[in-house]
């Protein structure tokens, strides 16, 4: 199918614009690490269960070189990337959280550069650089943001870019875990499965694992969990296997990073947040670099 990757690319971004809403209204509630790990139990659940429907076996195959890249990506993605991902969310709201993703692109052109051996054309590396500024700038106006909490924003920044960096490195990982042919339900399988045996181990040593569950029972929480596991681990992270599978990594992640123009009108409805004239503008770069990306 042409622009596949593309549009699963696209498709990503719209679903973590809903997973950032749901899992930063449950972090303010429970906590980002509690959230981190929830979740992670929940996808797992999901996954299994779509995993035994689909390819009709409860498990992916046993350890390979393969298993063992998904496993490691989905321990620096999952576990360590998204708990800095979702502390910024929490410290400095979704929005400008998700203004930090847009190192994404730059940090997967050059992983994809250094060990995919992927080369972007001058015309892809002009879209994407126009399409990571203009994200940028839609992002950076939170003036009237009554999410943002004072004096945080220097922690959540580089909270932020460290789940960047994770999120980059899982994706290359992914990539190369992919190129051996395994489907991507059961790819994202591995992940999950070995970033919730990680966060829980992590858990357990600090006698933690338990106190999590029991805040399933406060109000709102369950059900925001719930729905952000599957908008983000389950279908999300699909989409994001599927795009980068059959788009370069630098394109892809580009595409997934448009979440932020997404979460506009999402960001005005839920949290009454200003959207200013110059946030319109850089809206339509955003979509004009989004677009020249689908016919390079």
């Amino acid at each position: 199918m042409a622009y596949a990757g593309e549009i699963a690319a696209i498709l990503t971004a719209v679903c973590w614009s809903v997973n950032a809403i749901l899992f930063a209204d449950a972090g303010r509630i429970i906590g980002s690490r509690s959230v981190n790990h929830l979740r992670l139990w929940f996808a797992l659940i999901l996954l299994a269960g779509t995993h035994l429907l689909i390819i009709r076996e409860p498990l992916p195959g046993a350890l390979s070189p393969t298993f063992i890249l998904l496993a490691v990506s989905g321990v620096i993605g999952f576990f360590m990337g998204d708990s800095l991902l979702f502390e910024s969310y929490v410290r400095i709201g979704p929005r400008m959280g998700m203004l930090m993703m847009t190192a994404v692109p730059i940090f997967s052109v050059l992983l994809g550069r250094i060990f995919l051996n992927e080369r972007l054309t001058i015309w892809q590396l002009s879209a994407i650089t126009l399409t990571t500024v203009s994200i940028a700038f839609v992002t950076k106006d939170k003036r009237d943001n009554s999410t943002f909490e004072p004096g945080h924003l220097a922690s959540g920044v580089l909270l932020g870019l460290g789940g960047a960096m994770g999120q980059a490195i899982g994706l290359m990982l992914s990539k190369r875990g992919l190129q051996g042919g395994i489907n991507p339900v059961s790819a994202n399988l591995i992940r999950v499965m070995a970033a919730t045996a990680a966060i829980s181990i992590f858990l357990l040593i600090h006698r933690r694992f338990f106190a999590d569950f029991g805040k399933l029972r406060l109000s709102g929480v369950a059900p925001r969990v719930f729905g952000g596991a599957l908008f983000g681990p389950v279908i999300g992270v699909v989409l994001s296997l599927v795009a980068i599978l059959h788009a370069k990594l630098g394109v892809a992640s580009t595409l997934m990073a448009t979440s932020p123009v997404i979460l506009i009108p999402l960001s005005r409805l839920i949290y009454k947040e200003y959207i200013t004239a110059r946030t319109v503008f850089w809206t339509v770069m955003a979509i004009v670099g989004a677009g020249w990306l689908f016919f390079l």
